[in-house]
């Protein structure tokens, strides 16, 4: 599982900028916004913000052996 990997707006989006690797909170709390319909931007209350991009398909998750 692509732990950098957002569930929002009904799709999954990826982090263009911000944090590299994994998000390190994935419970942090603060404020997205859709800038367009393939963009959005997501800013954290402790002042992280990430510029995010809508996967144009589902991605594919392989389970655990």
């Amino acid at each position: 599982l692509d732990r950098s990997l957002i569930r929002f707006d009904g799709s999954y989006w990826k982090a263009l900028d911000g944090p590299s690797g994994p998000l390190e909170d994935p419970f942090d709390q603060g404020t997205m916004t859709l800038l367009s319909q393939d963009r959005a931007e997501f800013q954290s209350d402790t002042g992280t913000t990430v510029l995010l991009q809508r996967l144009a398909a589902r991605p594919s998750f392989v389970p655990c052996r």
